[in-house]
């Protein structure tokens, strides 16, 4: 939903997710682990740090000019267990952190049907009930890490969905302020244009105005059972959180 209404601002690019952006910040934690090495071949410090840089820029930078925006976001859901590799990379970079309800999540992602590449069979967040709440945890987890940060705190925003969904325009006026962008109203009419959404989660639903019936979808769609599990897992971070 953030994308497509980032997607919708004249300034900005968010297309579909990059994937691979996860990839290559694991890749760059492995370089920075032999950077003693890298050093005999003058790869190292702010030379390794332009080349990463240069590396992320030119994989994206074809599709920004494509569409003639001057800035361009992207959005793939793993890229929240990096962000201190990539305020590394780009320190002046705005990181955005959207939180939804863990028990929602649980269950959007029960709803899933996607597979392990390796095995065919579905994920285990796919259907145990554990694994998803860890998913859900672990993520959110590293994303606040980003409020305590030395340097990365004032680049770091968090967007609660469920604000989003309640009141955009408040929301989304001090998202575009805190990335330096003025308000454009068109944002919230981000159903009303076409792009490339490559068949992703939810690509259906940010094709019609904002709904408020997947908050507290947890009510429906979990039963007691799955709702004790989920707590066990999850329970400490949706009270930190006030959720729960």
């Amino acid at each position: 939903l953030l994308r497509v209404m980032l997607d919708s601002h004249p300034r900005i690019l968010c297309g579909p997710e990059f994937r691979i952006t996860p990839a290559l910040l694991a890749l760059w934690d492995k370089f920075k682990e032999c950077e003693g090495r890298l050093e005999h071949y003058q790869m190292a410090g702010a030379r390794l740090q332009n080349m990463y840089r240069d590396l992320f820029l030119t994989l994206l930078e074809r599709y920004r000019l494509q569409e003639s925006k001057p800035r361009i976001a992207e959005k793939t859901p793993d890229n929240c267990l990096y962000f201190q590799s990539i305020h590394e990379i780009f320190p002046e970079s705005p990181l955005i952190h959207v939180i939804r309800d863990g028990r929602d999540v649980v269950a959007s992602l029960l709803a899933q049907k996607w597979e392990d590449i390796n095995t065919g069979e579905k994920t285990e967040h796919c259907h145990q009930v554990q694994s998803a709440a860890e998913l859900w945890v672990r993520h959110v987890r590293k994303g606040l890490s980003m409020r305590s940060h030395s340097s990365g705190s004032s680049r770091y925003f968090e967007v609660r969905y469920e604000q989003l969904i309640s009141e955009p325009e408040a929301i989304l006026k001090s998202l575009f302020s805190f990335l330096g962008e003025s308000w454009d109203p068109q944002v919230l009419n981000y159903h009303g244009f076409e792009r490339n959404l490559a068949n992703e989660p939810s690509s259906e639903q940010v094709n019609r105005p904002l709904y408020s019936n997947a908050h507290g979808r947890w009510r429906r769609d979990l039963d007691s059972d799955q709702l004790k599990v989920n707590m066990e897992v999850a329970g400490d971070l949706l009270r930190e959180l006030d959720y729960s």
